[in-house]
C-alpha cells in the first residue's frame, strides 16, 4: 500500500520544519561561513564591553602624572611654597657642633705637642719655678735630671698619641660619630699622667718641704 503524496508532504512538513535553521524576526539565520543578511539580529545577547570611563580620583592622577617617559609618578602634587624658617633639628645641631669641637681640639691639640717639643729646655725650670712660688720647694733642687727626663720623654711621646687621636677623630667624624670626646679624653690623660710624674719627682726630692 502505497501512501499518498499528499499524506508524505505532510508527514515531512515537521522534521523539515526542526531541521531548519531558527528563524529570528522573520529572516532566516545565516549558515557556517556566510554573512548576516541585513536587518538580522542575534539571540545571543553580546557580551558587555569593558567601561573605559575613569573616576574622579583617576583623573586628578592622570592629570598630574608627568608626560616625560620613565620618570616616576606620584599619587600627590609636589609640595609648593617656601619652606618654613625654623630652628634645624637637633641631629644637625649635634652633627655640627661635633665638627666644630673636633676642629678646634685637633688645632689646639698640635699647638700643645709643638709648644711642648720646644720648650722642652725649659720643662725643669717653668716646674720647679711653680712650685717654688706654691711655697713647696725650699732650697737647692737636686732632682732637674730627672724632672728633665720626664719633659723629654713627655715630649716626644705626645707626638705619636697625638698622631693616632687625630686618625681616629677624624674617621669617626666621617662616619658621622662622636669624634671631639676622643681627642678631650686622650689630651686630658696624657695631661694628667705627666703632672702625676712632675710631683712624684718633686715630692722625692730633698728640697720638697710640703705645704
Amino acid at each position: 500500500m502505497t501512501t499518498p503524496p499528499e499524506q508524505t508532504a505532510h508527514a515531512e512538513t515537521p522534521q523539515s520544519a526542526a531541521a531548519e535553521p531558527v528563524r529570528v524576526e522573520g529572516r532566516p539565520a545565516p549558515e557556517y561561513g556566510e554573512y548576516a543578511p541585513p536587518g538580522w539580529v542575534s539571540p545571543v545577547a553580546p557580551a558587555p564591553e569593558p567601561s573605559t570611563a575613569q573616576t574622579p580620583a583617576q583623573q586628578v592622577r592622570a592629570s598630574a602624572a608627568p608626560q616625560r617617559p620613565g620618570a616616576p609618578t606620584f599619587d600627590a602634587p609636589p609640595p609648593t611654597g617656601a619652606p618654613v624658617p625654623g630652628a634645624p633639628p637637633k641631629a644637625l645641631r649635634n652633627a655640627a657642633f661635633n665638627r666644630f669641637a673636633t676642629l678646634g681640639l685637633i688645632v689646639y691639640g698640635l699647638y700643645d705637642v709643638v709648644r711642648s717639643a720646644l720648650e722642652s729646655d725649659t720643662f725643669v725650670t717653668t716646674y720647679v719655678a711653680e712650685f717654688r712660688s706654691l711655697g713647696y720647694l725650699s732650697g737647692a733642687f737636686e732632682s732637674t735630671a730627672a724632672l728633665q727626663l720626664v719633659g723629654v720623654v713627655s715630649a716626644a711621646a705626645s707626638v705619636p698619641i697625638f698622631l693616632i687621636t687625630m686618625i681616629v677623630a677624624i674617621r669617626r667624624l666621617r662616619a658621622g660619630k662622636r669624634s671631639w670626646l676622643v681627642l678631650l679624653i686622650v689630651g686630658l690623660a696624657v695631661n694628667v699622667v705627666t703632672v702625676l710624674v712632675v710631683v712624684g719627682v718633686v715630692m722625692g726630692d730633698s728640697s720638697f718641704v710640703g705645704a
